[in-house]
């Protein structure tokens, strides 16, 4: 399942800007913000997503912690919360 997510969160975050399209470094284990692959809109636009892709309300989650700054770490959770 959490393959499945990464791959779909990836997916979002090549589609949410033209220039990560074909950006070799960005993978589902790279740091998300210090990146530069997603700002505090790009956050906003990721929890929206989130919640219509899966249900599952990021809300509140603390994207600055380090299990939330990659596309791994954040499937990690959304898995958690669907079990």
């Amino acid at each position: 399942m959490t393959k499945n997510i990464e791959a779909d969160l990836l997916k979002f975050i090549r589609d949410f800007d033209p220039e990560n399209q074909n950006d070799p470094m960005l993978n589902q284990d790279v740091d998300l913000i210090d990146g530069g692959y997603i700002d505090s809109f790009g956050m906003v636009e990721l929890i929206v997503f989130v919640q219509s892709q899966w249900g599952v309300d990021l809300g509140g989650a603390d994207f600055y912690a380090n299990n939330m700054r990659s596309i791994s770490g954040i499937a990690a959770v959304i898995a958690g919360i669907m079990g």
